[in-house]
């Protein structure tokens, strides 16, 4: 699909009386952070992702699809928040230096992981945090799930 696509499904958004960033939360202060985390950006295959959070050995792995752009930088960041939750932010910002991209309208499978993950059980949230917005950055939660590891 192409970009007028996306325009129409915000076009309609709009006349809604919905902001296009409506189901986004306005964060009060940087993600949680501290923990070493990498993060991989596939193709989507088409199929849903079965499991959105997974530990095993001394990791833990969150992923989503959503759409994905050629004129934004992706990273990772992941830190233990409030209430012992893991979380894992993945942040589009603008790049430094201005790039050519072209507007097609794709998905793509994020999936970062936390490598080593801290020990015991608790709920890990993987959040979209979009920094490019002229009026501030805004994020939501795409994925949730819990880990336990021994």
């Amino acid at each position: 699909m192409r970009m007028p696509f996306g325009f129409a499904v915000l076009a309609l958004v709009a006349a809604c009386g919905v902001s296009p960033t409506a189901l986004y939360d306005r964060p009060t202060g940087p993600p949680p952070s501290g923990l070493a985390v990498t993060l991989r950006i596939s193709p989507s295959t088409g199929a849903p992702v079965l499991s959105p959070v997974d530990a095993a050995g001394d990791s833990v792995a969150a992923s989503a699809e959503y759409p994905v752009s050629g004129c934004v930088d992706y990273a990772a960041t992941a830190g233990v928040g409030s209430g012992n939750t893991l979380v894992v932010t993945i942040t589009e910002s603008t790049p430094p230096t201005t790039r050519y991209c072209t507007m097609d309208y794709k998905t793509a499978v994020f999936r970062a992981v936390v490598r080593p993950a801290p020990r015991g059980s608790y709920p890990v949230v993987l959040r979209q945090r979009i920094e490019w917005m002229s009026d501030g950055p805004v994020e939501r939660d795409i994925a949730r799930g819990s880990a336990s590891l021994p």
